[in-house]
Parts: structure tokens; C-alpha cells; sequence
């Protein structure tokens, strides 16, 4: 039997030399892996840390210790194996780690309910990472890219988070007071119920994210992009949205009392709902339709007026005079017009999908390019109208002669 036994196989290293096989270095249990962790041969302090994976508490404070290990690669093993653990006090020592060296690749870290207030995080990589509930009040987040990362219930307060990527990140509840998100890209992510008071959004892309019930008082979403978000039930009071493109966003239940809309994209926005009141900046235009959403037409004279790209789907507006008006890319989906003068309109593009036109006033209208799908056109006068690229289907409901004349106009003549 030999004095000195051979290394078992775990322990060859990468460019064939010999790790070190004295008596010391090959003891089991921790002993063996303390043993290795001081080994000269960095190898072998590799495969000592993914040993000590296997003893519980003892192996994970060997773990933690090769957070000091000399060389980078060794300390970048550590890491991990350290960076989905739950521990708090693992993780308030990779927050101090992460200080230390100025961590930047923090893909998929378990940083949940740790304090990372102050810590400097730019130009960071955290994409899914979870740092729900955490501190990271005053942190420096700019440029970071936290995309589907977890912030839920987290404390963002007065941090630095521009032009950081968000897209599809979870901040929902999560707290933004006076936080900067300028330019951040906040693309789908979720940030219902969040709070937002006095953030900073100037220029920020919303694009898609979820705002249900958010608190955006005081907010700045200047210029930012808000194209499809859901910003129903949103507190907006005082708020500057100010060049804002707020086209197809749900509005519906938002509280906008002397917020700024003033040059908004407010096309096919959902204005139902909302409240303003006389300090709220919102151009004339927009101002009519929300009244027309929210109060109906009241007898009011709508001729030539500009209605054009708003959204007016299910509002009624039977026997309403709009004879002239610009109707265009208007959303009028299930609206009532029945007996409307619509004589002259402009209703190119109009989305008429299963709207009520019985025996609406149509003549010398605009219809090119709109969609009359299952709209109910019976009795409705069309004489002079264009209806060039009008879609129509088996459910649209019109009379014989202006389906023949559609025929005609799209199809050609039939022999």
C-alpha cells in the first residue's frame, strides 16, 4: 500500500499538470475542501468550491470565503454559486461584493429583500434579476439594463434610473418617488399601482406598460411615449404629459384634474371616464371629444368640426348633425348613427365595424378605405358617396342598390 495516495479523477485540472496530492489536500469531508481552497493551483480551488456545495452550512461559508479568493475567475465561481441563494446573509455580503468590485454582470441574481441603497449599479446587467422588495432607495440604476427583471414592492425612491431598460419588467407597487426615469425603456413592463409621485419620465418609452391605478402626481411623462399603456384609473393630477403620445391608450377612469396635455397625442385614446376640469391644458379638439365621450352631443353642432383619429366607438350619436366633418381613421365601432347627417364627411380609413348607419344622410360622403364590416347601412342615403375600398361582409346589412354599386366601384362590372 503506497504512503501517497493518487488523486481521484475530480481533481485533474484543465492543462494536464498535477494538482497538489499531499496528504492535506485530499482529506474528505470540509477538511479536504478547506485544504484544496489554499491549494497554489487554481483548478483545484475550482472544483473545491463546487465541492463544498455538498456540505450545508459549513460548505456554504467556504463558499463565501472564495469571494476573496486573489484571482477573479476563482471569485467569479463564488459568485455564482452564491447569486441565487436566499440567505440574507449571503446576500448583504454579494451587495458588499458587488461594491467592491464594481459588479456588473448581475444576470438572474437573487437580490430579493437586500439593501442596495446608495449602491452604484450603472450600466449594470440585470436582466432577470429579482430585486423584489429590496432598498434601493438613492441607487444609481442609469443605463442599467433590467429587463424582465422582478422590482415588485421595491423601494426605487429618488434613484437614478435613466435610460435604464425596464422592458417587461415587474414594478408593480414598487415605490418611484421623485425617482429619475428619463429616457428609461419601459416597454410592456408592469407598473400598476406603483408609485410615481413627482418621477421624472421626460421622454421615457411606455410603450405597451401596464399603469393600472398607478400614482403619477406631479409626474413629468413630457414627450414620453404612452402608445397602447393602460393608464385607466392612472392619478395624473398636476401632471405634465405635455407632447406625450398617448395614441390607442386606455384612459378610461383616469383622474387628469390640472394635469398639462397641451400638443398630446390623444388619436383613438380611450377618454372615457376621465375627469378635467378647467385647469386641465388639453386642445379644444380633444377637449370636444372627451365631452362627447363623457356627456353625449347635447344638441350640439358638430358640422365640419375635426373628429378625425378620435375614439368615439359605442358613443351615441343618433340624429347628430356632422355633415362635413373630418371622421377620418375616426373609431366609430359600434356607434350609433342611425339618422346622422353625415352628408359631405370625410370617413376615410373609419373604423365602422357593426355600427348603426340606419337611414343616415351618407350622400357625397368620404368612405374610401372604411371598414363597414357588420355595419347596418339599411335605408342610409349613399347617393354620390365614395366607396372605394370599403370593406364589407356577409354581416353588413345595406340596401340592394348601394351593394350593387359597391360591387361595381370594387369588383368591376359582372357580365
Amino acid at each position: 500500500m503506497t504512503d501517497n495516495p493518487q488523486p481521484r479523477p475530480d481533481e485533474s485540472v484543465l492543462d494536464g499538470s498535477s494538482p497538489d496530492i499531499s496528504s492535506e489536500a485530499v482529506k474528505g469531508g470540509t477538511e479536504g475542501v478547506i485544504q484544496k481552497l489554499i491549494s497554489t493551483n487554481e483548478q483545484v480551488r475550482r472544483l473545491a468550491l463546487q465541492q463544498a456545495t455538498e456540505y450545508g452550512e459549513k460548505g456554504l461559508d467556504l463558499i463565501l470565503k472564495g469571494l476573496e479568493d486573489p484571482i477573479e475567475a476563482i471569485r467569479e465561481v463564488a459568485f455564482n454559486l452564491l447569486k441565487n441563494r436566499t440567505e440574507t446573509k449571503v446576500k448583504e455580503i454579494l451587495v458588499e461584493y458587488i461594491v467592491k468590485y464594481t459588479k456588473k454582470n448581475l444576470i438572474g441574481i437573487d437580490l430579493s429583500g437586500a439593501d442596495l441603497s446608495g449602491v452604484n449599479l450603472s450600466e449594470a446587467n440585470c436582466s432577470h434579476a429579482d430585486l423584489s422588495e429590496a432598498n434601493c432607495s438613492h441607487a444609481d440604476l442609469s443605463e442599467a439594463n433590467c429587463s424582465e427583471a422582478n422590482l415588485n414592492h421595491t423601494n426605487l425612491r429618488f434613484a437614478n434610473l435613466s435610460k435604464v431598460k425596464l422592458s417587461e419588467a415587474n414594478l408593480s407597487h414598487t415605490k418611484l418617488i421623485e425617482a429619475d426615469l428619463s429616457e428609461a425603456n419601459l416597454w410592456n413592463a408592469d407598473l400598476s399601482e406603483s408609485n410615481l409621485w413627482n418621477a421624472n419620465l421626460n421622454g421615457a418609452n411606455l410603450s405597451g406598460a401596464n399603469l393600472w391605478k398607478a400614482y403619477l402626481r406631479e409626474a413629468n411623462l413630457s414627450e414620453a411615449n404612452c402608445s397602447h399603456a393602460a393608464l385607466n384609473e392612472v392619478y395624473l393630477w398636476k401632471a405634465n404629459l405635455s407632447g406625450a403620445n398617448l395614441s390607442e391608450a386606455n384612459l378610461s377612469g383616469a383622474y387628469l384634474s390640472g394635469a398639462d396635455l397641451s400638443g398630446a397625442n390623444l388619436f383613438e385614446t380611450n377618454l372615457s371616464g376621465i375627469k378635467i376640469d378647467q385647469n386641465t391644458i388639453i386642445e379644444k379638439k380633444w377637449r370636444l371629444v372627451w365631452q362627447i365621450v363623457n356627456q353625449g352631443v347635447n344638441g350640439q353642432d358638430l358640422r365640419n368640426i375635426d373628429l378625425s383619429k378620435a375614439d368615439l366607438s359605442g358613443i351615441n350619436l343618433s340624429g347628430a348633425n356632422l355633415s362635413g366633418a373630418n371622421l377620418s381613421r375616426t373609431n366609430l365601432s359600434e356607434a350609433d348613427l342611425s339618422e346622422a347627417d353625415l352628408s359631405e364627411a370625410d370617413l376615410s380609413e373609419a373604423d365602422l365595424f357593426e355600427t348603426n348607419l340606419y337611414e343616415a344622410n351618407l350622400s357625397n360622403a368620404n368612405l374610401r378605405g372604411a371598414d363597414l364590416s357588420g355595419a347596418d347601412l339599411r335605408g342610409a342615403n349613399l347617393s354620390g358617396a365614395n366607396l372605394k375600398g370599403t370593406k364589407m361582409d356577409e354581416n353588413t346589412q345595406i340596401d340592394e342598390k348601394w351593394s350593387t354599386v359597391w360591387r361595381i366601384v370594387n369588383q368591376g362590372a359582372q357580365d
